[in-house]
């Protein structure tokens, strides 16, 4: 789902005309650029133990914007910005653990 690049506070999927996708929290837009708090890849990663048959399946996987950087946001140029979309929950919800921001509970209420 593409959301309105204005939504201060959500947490974003910003897709860039490199190709490269990244999440992480809007702070500030302006008609220049989108801030960006605490930026991670998204990384496609190979997960051997996701299969009860152990098959392997493609998952992913968060890893730094910027392996140098000090910076715990960062200013985007909307011209280098293809689309900012709602990311799934799951994503959500990980982003969100890995951050700091709130951590929500799965329910796993299994009933006889």
């Amino acid at each position: 789902m593409v959301v309105d690049a204005t939504s201060e506070g959500k947490i974003v999927v910003v897709k860039l005309m490199s190709g490269q996708e990244f999440i992480g929290k809007v702070l500030n837009v302006n008609e220049q650029s989108i801030s960006v708090a605490v930026p991670l890849t998204l990384q496609a990663m190979r997960n051997e133990a996701s299969s009860p048959q152990g098959k392997a399946s493609i998952g992913v996987g968060f890893i730094p914007f910027s392996w140098g950087a000090k910076a715990v946001s960062v200013n985007i140029n909307r011209e280098h910005v293809t689309a900012v979309m709602e990311p799934e929950d799951d994503l959500r919800n990980q982003y969100a653990t890995i951050t700091g921001d709130i951590v929500i509970a799965t329910p796993r209420i299994q009933l006889a």
